[in-house]
C-alpha cells in the first residue's frame, strides 16, 4: 500500500455517487480510464495502473463485472482508513503557515468544537486562504486534486483528521463517504 493508493480510491468513492448509479454510461465509463484517473488525481498513468493493481490485489477496490470499471469497496475502505491510516500513514501538525484547511475544520457539516484559540491545521501552500499548523499531505498532489473536486476534496481533509486523531473524526469521514 502506498499513499497515492488512498488518494486514487478516495477519488473512485467521489465519482461513485448515488446520482452516478449507471454504470453502463459511456461518460462514467470514461471517468474511471487510467488516463482520467490520472488527470484527475495527478498520479502518472503507469502509478495509477499499479495503484489499481495493488488496491485489487488488497481487497479494497474491485471490478465491476458489467463494464470492467474499477469501483472502491467502500465497507473494507472505511475499515482500512478508521482503523489502521493512523498507523500508517500519520500526520503530525507542523509549524504554522498558510494554506488549505484540512481534517474536520474542512469537512462539511455541523460547526466543530475547538478549543480555545485552537488553529485549523493546513496544506502547506501559498495562495491557500486559511492558516494554521502544517499537515503535510497523504500525497504530494492531492491538495491540487482536491481542489479540482469538492467532494474529494471533503474526503481527503476527514482522512487528515483521522491520521490526525482527531475526535470524531473516524465518524465524520464514514458520514463523508456515504454522502
Amino acid at each position: 500500500m502506498k499513499p497515492q493508493d488512498i488518494l486514487l480510491l478516495l477519488k473512485l468513492v467521489s465519482i461513485q455517487t448515488p446520482e452516478r448509479d449507471d454504470w453502463t454510461d459511456p461518460t462514467l465509463i470514461a471517468l474511471h480510464s487510467v488516463r482520467a484517473l490520472a488527470q484527475a488525481t495527478g498520479i502518472s498513468k503507469s502509478e495509477v495502473a499499479l495503484s489499481l493493481q495493488r488496491s485489487l490485489a488488497n481487497g479494497l477496490a474491485r471490478r465491476d463485472v458489467r463494464t470492467d470499471i474499477p469501483l472502491a469497496v467502500r465497507p473494507a475502505l472505511i475499515e482500512f482508513l478508521t482503523h489502521g491510516l493512523r498507523y500508517v500513514y500519520p500526520a503530525a501538525p507542523g509549524s504554522l503557515t498558510r494554506g488549505m484547511i484540512t481534517g474536520g475544520a474542512a469537512v462539511p457539516g455541523p460547526a466543530r468544537l475547538t478549543t480555545g484559540d485552537a488553529l485549523a491545521p493546513v496544506w502547506p501552500d501559498p495562495a491557500g486562504r486559511g492558516g494554521g499548523p502544517a499537515v503535510l499531505p497523504l500525497f504530494w498532489s492531492a491538495p491540487e486534486a482536491a481542489r479540482a473536486d469538492a467532494r474529494l476534496y471533503a474526503l481527503l481533509a476527514a482522512v487528515d483528521g483521522v491520521r490526525l486523531g482527531e475526535p470524531d473524526a473516524a465518524n465524520r469521514l464514514v458520514a463523508v463517504m456515504a454522502g
